[in-house]
């Protein structure tokens, strides 16, 4: 997400000064037009790469948040809750309380709700003492990623922890 956030200043200052010149130059129509239209391409360009940018990837932002708060006790065929999620196939198919993961719909999901409740709450993950839960930030990137469709590779699987000896 860094280097298209910095693309995007790249692109909006070339676009920034652009307007600046055609306001402060004589109108030659020779000059002005393919000018105007590399203003146009360059914000349209910025404007696309950071609505972009704001999307989440699974790969690099959400599998690292699931792996170290959520797939210690959800993982294989003992999984709490009846809850797999490391698969894809397990995570949107959901556990026992029903879905985990609600494309497009983060107020449904099971796993933004029980990231929202208080830690003391009975229902809230990850339990006390069991993972790290997450900080505001990355319960905000959760969100963004269901709102956006929950995108998840097919062959993406999370990493397992090894267990203690």
């Amino acid at each position: 997400m860094k280097f298209r956030t910095e693309f995007t200043g790249i692109l909006i200052n070339p676009a920034v000064l652009g307007l600046f010149m055609m306001r402060n130059f004589p109108s030659n129509p020779s000059i002005l037009s393919p000018m105007k239209k590399l203003i146009i391409s360059l914000t349209s360009i910025a404007l696309f790469s950071s609505a972009r940018a704001a999307d989440p990837d699974f790969v690099k932002d959400i599998a690292p948040v699931l792996e170290a708060s959520c797939v210690k006790c959800h993982h294989g065929e003992k999984a709490k809750g009846k809850l797999r999620i490391d698969t894809k196939e397990g995570a949107f198919k959901g556990g026992k309380n029903g879905k985990f993961i609600v494309a497009g719909k983060p107020d449904e999901s099971a796993l933004i709700k029980v990231l929202l409740l208080e830690p003391s709450d009975d229902d809230a993950m990850p339990p006390e003492g069991k993972a790290p839960r997450p900080d505001a930030e990355k319960i905000e990137l959760l969100k963004k990623w269901v709102a956006a469709g929950a995108t998840w590779p097919d062959d993406a699987k999370l990493k397992v922890p090894e267990p203690k000896k």
